[in-house]
């Protein structure tokens, strides 16, 4: 699983696929949305304004990503992976 490190406590579900390089488009996020492609937390997720905070868990088929918070500085993507415990 990839870290994001986004500047402030939370993030819009939309702004956090592009970031995370897990859609290539707001237009592509929005259709992945709507045919509930994204889950968050394991849940499927129909919102595109949904609120993220640190430690929620974005998946997009096989690719899992997670926002962390920095208080401070511009949203910048940190190439961390930890890999997801076995469910």
């Amino acid at each position: 699983m990839r870290v994001v490190t986004v500047s402030d406590g939370m993030i819009r579900l939309g702004q956090f696929l592009k970031l995370a390089n897990l859609v290539d488009a707001g237009s592509e996020a929005k259709r992945a949305i709507a045919a509930g492609s994204v889950r968050v937390n394991d849940d499927a997720e129909l919102r595109r304004g949904r609120q993220l905070h640190s430690g929620d868990v974005v998946a997009v088929g096989t690719l899992n990503r997670r926002p962390h918070t920095l208080r401070t500085g511009r949203w910048t993507q940190v190439p961390k992976f930890q890999p997801l415990p076995p469910s």
